[in-house]
């Protein structure tokens, strides 16, 4: 069985980490390594998540970057080169989510932050990136239906669909191979689709 790296990434409300958290439960994915980012499952990077979502800092996006970057450095040298060297490694987010939040969502523009974004990932490149697709309205719903929302979850219809555009803008033309998965069927569906293009394009039997 082949070692991968995977990415699952959207917009807010798109229910990628509802998805990954069911195929943690299964049993083919029991020895894979599951983290997250910006927060990732170590401190450093809680503690700079606790600093980038606090609404009273108002962060300027350079400020926003920096953080993220720093966050997913402590992530890939603490928890995901470790991790590849044993088994599978699934991320909740990664270097995409920045090209989307910070370049395309906060006007930062992809173009001008894509070399310091891939640079910084120190060769960890995903080799599958699936996107979590649906529309910005039922997302910012969805959103709501938590209850306690952070600052990205309660930004504008605007920043949400930019964000989307960009996603959907790297099927074919991002870093590894990218998939999108429509996220707005049931969740058992998404489910399913989502374990066939892991197996199918990561040739896992």
């Amino acid at each position: 069985m082949n070692k991968n790296f995977v990415v699952f990434d959207g917009i807010d409300g798109s229910g990628k980490s509802t998805i990954m958290g069911h195929i943690s439960e299964g049993d083919y994915f029991a020895r894979a390594l599951f983290t997250r980012e910006p927060k990732s499952i170590i401190l450093t990077c809680e503690s700079i998540y606790n600093v980038l979502i606090n609404p009273e800092l108002d962060l300027c996006p350079e400020t926003e970057l920096a953080l993220v970057l720093a966050s997913r450095a402590e992530n890939i040298n603490k928890v995901i080169l470790p991790g590849l060297q044993k088994s599978h490694v699934f991320c909740d987010r990664f270097s995409e989510s920045t090209m989307a939040y910070q370049g395309a969502g906060r006007g930062l523009g992809t173009y001008n932050i894509r070399d310091i974004v891939y640079n910084t990932m120190f060769y960890t490149q995903p080799d599958l990136t699936l996107i979590f697709d649906l529309p910005v309205e039922e997302a910012i719903k969805r959103s709501k239906s938590r209850g306690e929302q952070d600052k990205f979850d309660a930004e504008t219809t605007g920043f949400m669909q930019r964000l989307r555009d960009y996603y959907l803008s790297i099927e074919g033309h991002g870093r590894g191979y990218v998939a999108i998965i429509d996220a707005s069927l049931p969740v058992e569906q998404v489910v399913e689709n989502t374990i066939k293009v892991l197996k199918r394009e990561l040739e896992w039997n």
